[in-house]
C-alpha cells in the first residue's frame, strides 16, 4: 500500500512538473537565444507565447515580426511589426523591421508612403539610405541612386558610410568605375581602413597617397 502511494506522488509530481507554465522573463530569455543563433521557428514559438500572454512588449513584438519574416511569412509580421513600430517610431530596429514587413508582403504603397514621409518629414542620412535600399530591393536603382547621393549630400562629406553605401550600390550593378570612386572618397575619410583598401586593390588600384580622393559631397550639407 505505502508503495503504490509513493508511486502516485512521484508521478503526480512530475505531471505537476510538466504542466509548469513558464515565467515570462523565462520565455523571453529562450526566444533571445533561438533569436541570436537565428533559430527562427524556435524563436517565433516563444515570442509568440510572450506575446499572447502580455502583448504590449514593443521589442517581444518586434522580434516575432522578423522571425516570422525570415521564415517567409510576411503577411502575418505586418500586425506584430506595425505595434513595435507605432510604440516606437524613432527606434531604428523597428522602423526597418516594419519595412522589411511591408516590403515581403508586397505592400509596396504603404512602405513608400512611409519612407517618403520620413524623407520629408525628417531628412536624415538614414531615412535617404533607408529610402534608397529598399527601392533597389523593389527594382528601381535609378531612384535608388538618387537616394543614395542624398543621403551622402545630407552628410556632406563628413563620415564614411554613405560613401561605402554609393560603393556597394555600385557594385551590385557591376559599374567598377564608380565602385571605385567612391572607396577612394570613403578611404579619403577614414586612411587607415584596411578592408577599403582591399577592395581597391581587388579593382586594379595600387596604394598610394594620392588614392584618397575629397568626396563630391564635402560642406554639402545644409541641415
Amino acid at each position: 500500500m505505502m508503495h503504490r502511494v509513493l508511486v502516485l506522488l512521484v508521478a503526480c509530481t512530475l505531471l505537476a512538473g510538466c504542466n509548469t507554465v513558464r515565467t515570462l522573463p523565462r520565455v523571453q530569455e529562450e526566444g533571445d537565444r533561438h533569436y541570436r543563433d537565428h533559430e527562427w521557428e524556435a524563436a517565433r514559438t516563444d515570442y509568440k507565447e510572450y506575446v499572447d500572454r502580455k502583448p504590449g512588449e514593443a521589442e517581444i513584438q518586434m522580434r516575432l515580426a522578423r522571425c516570422l519574416v525570415e521564415l517567409g511569412q510576411p503577411d502575418a509580421a505586418v500586425p506584430h511589426a506595425a505595434v513595435a513600430f507605432d510604440a516606437r517610431p524613432n527606434h531604428a530596429e523597428s522602423l526597418e523591421t516594419y519595412c522589411l514587413a511591408l516590403s515581403d508582403s508586397k505592400r509596396t504603397d504603404e512602405l513608400f508612403r512611409l519612407l517618403n514621409s520620413n524623407c520629408e518629414s525628417r531628412g536624415k542620412v538614414s531615412d535617404y539610405d533607408r529610402l534608397a535600399r529598399f527601392l533597389l530591393r523593389v527594382g528601381d536603382p535609378d531612384s535608388a541612386e538618387r537616394n543614395f547621393k542624398m543621403a551622402a549630400k545630407v552628410d556632406g562629406g563628413r563620415t564614411i558610410e554613405p560613401q561605402l553605401a554609393l560603393a556597394d550600390f555600385y557594385k551590385s550593378l557591376g559599374d567598377k568605375a564608380n565602385e571605385k570612386k567612391r572607396l577612394r572618397m570613403a578611404l579619403y575619410l577614414d586612411r587607415t581602413n584596411q578592408a577599403i583598401y582591399d577592395r581597391l586593390r581587388g579593382l586594379g588600384e595600387i596604394p598610394g597617397p594620392s588614392l584618397a580622393l575629397v568626396p563630391d559631397e564635402a560642406g554639402s550639407s545644409d541641415r
